[in-house]
């Protein structure tokens, strides 16, 4: 290579795989080099998509923290600022460079193409019969660092790592050849001007979490005591407003302060308010007796723009939990004894339940059933109606096939109160 050349490398986290399909860059990274590896500039960005945040799974970004990031059209020249005169090297380089043009297309109203350097590529003509080419495996191969897989400035900085082993490698083989994979540097008819805005995620995550703290904090400076009585109501309704979309502008922050102070509410009084608005959002998520994995997070997000605190949340969520469990079993639908003959009923694991004192058995309780017109399955399958198991949670194979047929399932302690049956 040409050593007066400088390199620039680059990395886009994106909403998706297809710019022609709307997706759009939610973090940019650019590092700079001389031919020798060491660094001239780096430049990392959050990028508002301005569009729905998908693939958060991938790259942990989300709304919240890419909403507070400058859109494309305010970074657009400073990357072009890194870029020009640069050799451009990526990491299945053709990804970042449909994005970037879209990108610079969609800003400026003109057309950019580009060429670069591809690790991907190069690692095909030094490792031909290497099975996977994926950033994570190239440096696992050739024991490069990759910090946070897709953080684009990670990626980045693992890329530079990556080509600097290669190049060794490369320039270690007397038979290799150099234009099958060189490139043009990146060549513009304009200086951009760079304007110097970005947002990292780590600023990111402190600006969200000094946002989530401002309501706590406020809270905290308020008056130990109450003053005097006040509606609940009012307030209840404006949280109800400004959480429905699980983010706390400034404006609406300033919305809940101000009624605060104008109804004069005390400390105390705020905490217990937010407290009970999360019981009931926790009692609504419980309601099917069961908590999912989108519904705790909910919780907590919304926790969050209450300033509660996540052990008190917990405790909220096991109150409403236990309060869920006890109305499933001391609350169970109305079966009349005409309704239950001829149901079909299987029986699975031991059962909890005890006779004065003694532990009742499978059979104990399948005989019970049968006086109550109810057919007893050994197994299970499409026809079944009732599956009775100590533990509606259960993993064992009967449980697993009933929910597969989408068969009812119900606890023990339902069993018994459908055929009126007193148990300890």
């Amino acid at each position: 290579m040409n050593p007066s050349l400088n390199l620039a490398f680059i990395d886009f986290e994106t909403t998706g795989f297809s710019p022609r399909k709307g997706d759009r860059i939610v973090e940019a990274a650019v590092i700079t080099t001389d031919c020798n590896g060491n660094i001239l500039s780096q430049f990392e960005t959050l990028v508002n998509p301005l569009r729905e945040v998908t693939g958060t799974e991938i790259h942990q970004l989300t709304a919240e923290m890419l909403g507070q990031a400058p859109g494309f059209s305010e970074i657009a020249d400073d990357l072009l600022f890194h870029l020009k005169d640069k050799i451009i090297i990526g990491h299945n380089l053709s990804f970042d460079l449909k994005f970037l043009e879209a990108e610079l297309e969609r800003h400026y109203k003109r057309q950019f193409l580009f060429q670069g350097m591809c690790t991907l590529q190069l690692s095909k003509y030094l490792f031909p019969t290497l099975p996977v080419r994926r950033l994570e495996a190239l440096c696992e191969f050739l024991d490069v660092e990759l910090g946070n897989a897709h953080c684009a400035f990670s990626d980045c900085q693992a890329t530079v790592s990556l080509f600097s082993r290669m190049l060794s490698l490369a320039n270690g083989q007397p038979d290799f050849v150099w234009d099958r994979i060189i490139a043009e540097p990146c060549s513009l008819d304009f200086d951009p001007y760079p304007r110097g805005i970005f947002i990292n995620r780590n600023q990111a995550l402190e600006k969200s979490s000094f946002k989530k703290s401002q309501l706590r904090d406020f809270i905290k400076r308020l008056p130990s005591d109450p003053t005097k009585e006040v509606s609940e109501l009012q307030y209840l309704n404006l949280l109800d407003e400004v959480l429905a979309d699980r983010l706390l502008t400034d404006a609406e922050l300033e919305s809940l302060k101000d009624m605060i102070l104008v109804e004069g509410f005390a400390q105390n009084q705020v905490k217990s308010i937010h407290e009970d608005y999360l019981r009931k959002l926790c009692r609504i998520y419980w309601i099917d007796h069961d908590l999912s994995q989108a519904e705790y997070m909910d919780l907590k997000v919304v926790s969050e723009m209450l300033g509660i605190e996540e052990q008190i949340l917990d405790a909220i969520i096991l109150e409403e939990e236990i309060k869920s469990k006890a109305e499933q079993l001391s609350d169970p639908p109305e079966r009349g004894f005409e309704m239950l003959i001829d149901k079909t009923i299987c029986f699975t694991g031991a059962l909890n339940a005890t006779l004065n004192g003694a532990p009742i058995d499978r059979s104990f309780a399948q005989k019970i059933a049968i006086e109550h017109g109810m057919v007893i399955k050994s197994g299970v399958s499409k026809g079944l109606d009732y599956l009775v198991t100590a533990d509606p949670n259960s993993l064992s194979g009967k449980s697993l096939k009933a929910r597969d047929y989408g068969i009812k399932i119900i606890a023990e302690p339902v069993f018994w109160s459908w055929v009126n049956f007193k148990v300890d």
